[in-house]
């Protein structure tokens, strides 16, 4: 017993014993840093050309707004004709733009005759009203300024309540239609979800009277009028992404102020499952689109782990 006992434990078996131990790690280790070597450069450059798709799509939307303030400023007499036609065009093309409107800025001097002007254009009884974040209209009782919707494609009888809304009646979107007024900017935000297009991503772009825009923060508010807004569904924004990174979660947010608003998020979906996913650490990529008044900001993660087939190979070398 004692003779077999100190067979067992002879150095050369000992010996062995180690270096087989010892293969084993490095083999396993070996096969873990490579996996994760080869996923995180393939999914970093997954999401870098994910993120530049997104920054394009971005940087058209932004186009059309300034395409539609282009319009003001060259036909302010005719804008609610070529808007009409110019909006159906880009709704057509652009299945992700929801809606575009037009919104106004009006003092409580002016209400009556933009009221009447409104009526005799079309819009039968046209009346500034109030909206609560709730989506119930009510009587706007007489305030300093508005900002009135005054045109809406596609005009739908799910949305034709919005016209004549003021934007103003919505907590602290009033304040941020004053500054961007003054600023000259973008204002990204989202509508309240009992409203119709809400919780989707809402791009704001001010114009101004006449056929250039003012330089001082001064003269702009002074000439404010009003300006274009647009809703897109990020939705349909990304699906050809989503379906490329069906395996990411994707989280798509937008703050203005205090207040920040999920638009979008995406649960991972793996054809095969991972195991030892606790050995690796999440990625992550975001990027974000940053104005004055607002930030819409997207973020890619990937878990990494093994498959069943790379274990499989692993676990046949060793």
């Amino acid at each position: 017993m004692a003779m077999s006992l100190q067979t067992a434990l002879s150095p050369r078996r000992l010996q062995n014993a180690m270096l087989c131990v010892l293969l084993t790690c490095s083999l396993l280790f070996i096969t873990y840093s490579l996996n994760r070597l080869h996923h995180n450069e393939l999914n970093t450059e997954r999401m870098r050309t994910a993120a530049t798709d997104v920054r394009e799509q971005i940087g058209g939307i932004r186009a059309l707004m300034a395409s539609l303030v282009g319009l003001h400023q060259s036909a302010p007499a005719s804008q609610s004709s070529s808007m009409l036609l110019y909006s159906n065009q880009i709704l057509e093309h652009a299945d992700y733009i929801s809606s575009i409107g037009r919104y106004d800025h009006v003092s409580q001097a002016e209400r009556k005759s933009f009221e009447a002007n409104m009526s005799e254009s079309g819009i039968l009884n046209y009346r500034i009203k109030g909206i609560t974040r709730d989506g119930s209209l009510s009587n706007l009782p007489s305030v300093e300024w508005s900002y009135p919707i005054s045109a809406l494609e596609p005009l739908l009888p799910t949305n034709a309540r919005l016209l004549g809304v003021n934007l103003g009646s919505l907590d602290g979107l009033e304040q941020q239609l004053d500054t961007i007024a003054r600023e000259n900017d973008i204002l990204l935000t989202s509508f309240p979800e009992s409203w119709p297009y809400g919780g989707q991503l809402v791009l704001f772009r001010p114009v101004y009277l006449g056929q250039q825009t003012p330089d001082t923060d001064a003269t702009r508010w002074q000439q404010s009028a009003g300006g274009f807004w647009m809703s897109i569904d990020m939705s349909r924004l990304l699906s050809a992404l989503s379906a490329r990174l069906s395996d990411f979660d994707i989280r798509v947010q937008v703050e203005h102020g205090d207040t920040v608003t999920q638009l979008y998020a995406q649960e991972p979906h793996y054809d095969n499952p991972l195991y030892l996913r606790f050995l690796y650490p999440r990625q992550q990529f975001s990027e974000e689109w940053t104005t004055r008044s607002g930030k819409l900001s997207i973020r890619f993660e990937k878990q990494i782990g093994f498959t069943g087939s790379l274990l499989f190979i692993a676990a046949t070398a060793i």
